[in-house]
């Protein structure tokens, strides 16, 4: 597989769940760059660390303290674009919360050339969610509705302005 897929997890004292997800990943997309953007404080951090000792293609960016899940993001995206090489992002929790095995569904999707963008949604059709609490799933819904609203809130006033 070429070398072109990189996937940005954000994390927080997720050691023992990160090991599981790089497994997974390494199993559906074994050329892949991993790139996780660890929060967790020092002595947490360690034991990521050592965890990912000698294995190719991962960088661990260590904030040693809780800085928030968007900048997580952000700082792994600013990574990833320092290699021209690749093509394609994810963006992946690491609370097992996403499934590695989903991540064929989406390169077969973007092997097609007619996707720029494809998002997964636990709320689409299909969709599925498991081992979540339910008050995460509800805060979960009401942001997807606010951002929902906003994006075509955010188009509609762009069009107007053209």
């Amino acid at each position: 597989m070429k070398n072109n897929i990189a996937i940005v997890i954000p994390s927080y004292n997720e050691v023992k769940n990160v090991s599981i997800l790089i497994k997974g990943i390494k199993k559906e997309l074994p050329g892949a760059k991993i790139i996780i953007v660890d929060d967790s404080l020092l002595e947490e951090n360690q034991k990521l660390k050592n965890i990912l000792k000698g294995k190719k293609n991962i960088i661990l960016i260590s904030r040693l303290k809780k800085s928030g899940r968007g900048s997580a993001v952000l700082d792994g995206f600013k990574e990833v674009l320092k290699d021209k090489a690749t093509e394609y992002v994810f963006e992946m929790d690491s609370d097992l919360a996403h499934d590695p095995k989903e991540m064929k569904r989406f390169t077969e999707k973007k092997n097609n050339g007619k996707y720029d963008l494809i998002i997964g949604s636990r709320y689409l059709p299909g969709g599925k969610i498991v081992n979540i609490a339910q008050s995460r799933t509800i805060m979960s819904r009401m942001i997807n509705k606010c951002l929902y609203y906003w994006l075509i809130t955010s188009m509609q006033l762009l069009e107007q302005e053209e």
